[in-house]
């Protein structure tokens, strides 16, 4: 019975870490993407998807040394996205082989949450991937993987302009920051600006509304 519990302690232990080791400052670098490693990294996946449709993102992370098997998210997205729409709640599925034809591919555990906004309107999913001989998703780690799935949602309000899907300015800002540290000069990057023409001229023809629409289409 010691034995179990000192088990049960440090498994506890091991999830408050996660949590604490959430980022909490918008614009704080690729936080969309540590969420989504780290949340592949603590429940053990063989592949970690976040996929937002409205903003454009689909994020795949793997455990370090591990290449992303990105064909089981390529199977199963329209699956799973479909089910948050209708459902709005977590898919578990820990005996899951795809139907002949649809891929050779070997049978995998797959828990999918989705993200949601504050009002409830559906933004993505979150869905992470086991091999079929790995531990079953269990209870815990659906409220784990929510606990994230939230945190996301946080980060996609916080971060991304409603209107273009573009980073605000203060994360913007955050991110040029660490582009500019000494790990990201190591790496290329590009800044894009961009100015449309005679949008004020729509503005005062169409409306406000219109002119909005173009820059969300731009």
């Amino acid at each position: 019975s010691v034995g179990t519990l000192a088990r049960s302690l440090e498994a506890h232990d091991h999830d408050i870490a996660l949590l604490l080791d959430m980022p909490v400052v918008a614009g704080a670098g690729d936080e969309l993407g540590t969420l989504t490693q780290k949340c592949a990294n603590h429940l053990g996946c063989e592949l970690a998807a976040l996929v937002v449709p409205e903003r454009a993102i689909a994020l795949c992370r793997a455990p370090a040394d591990v290449k992303p098997r990105l064909e089981l998210l390529t199977h199963t997205h329209r699956h799973l996205l479909n089910w948050a729409q209708l459902q709005r709640r977590a898919l578990v599925m820990n005996h899951f082989t795809l139907p002949s034809g649809a891929g050779a591919l070997p049978p995998f555990r797959v828990l999918s949450l989705p993200v949601l906004h504050s009002s409830g309107r559906l933004m993505g999913f979150l869905a992470l991937f086991r091999p079929g001989q790995a531990p079953e998703f269990t209870l815990k780690d659906e409220q784990i993987a929510g606990l994230v799935a939230r945190r996301i949602a946080a980060s996609l309000v916080a971060n991304f302009d409603p209107l273009t899907g573009l980073l605000t300015r203060t994360a913007l800002a955050g991110e040029v920051q660490t582009m500019l540290s000494a790990d990201g000069l190591a790496r290329p990057h590009a800044l894009l600006y961009l100015d449309i023409d005679r949008l004020h001229a729509i503005n005062e023809t169409l409306g406000m509304q219109a002119g909005d629409e173009v820059l969300g289409k731009v």
